[in-house]
């Protein structure tokens, strides 16, 4: 079944939040992920640093 378009999914015990198969690999889930990347950036007199970081949020 392809789930592309399935905005969402209810049963009579409520709304479906994901659908995993028996692999528990997710085929659908309600919850969107969005991934914000950034960087953090250091500097003293003798060097510069910088670290990145990955926030995924469910919108």
């Amino acid at each position: 079944m392809d789930f592309v378009n399935v905005t969402a999914v209810d049963i009579p015990e409520g709304g479906v939040k994901e659908i995993r198969d028996t692999d528990m690999t997710l085929l659908w889930s309600k919850v969107k992920i969005v991934e914000y990347v950034f960087v953090v950036q250091a500097q003293n007199s003798i060097e510069s640093t910088s670290k990145e970081f990955v926030l995924e949020v469910e919108e």
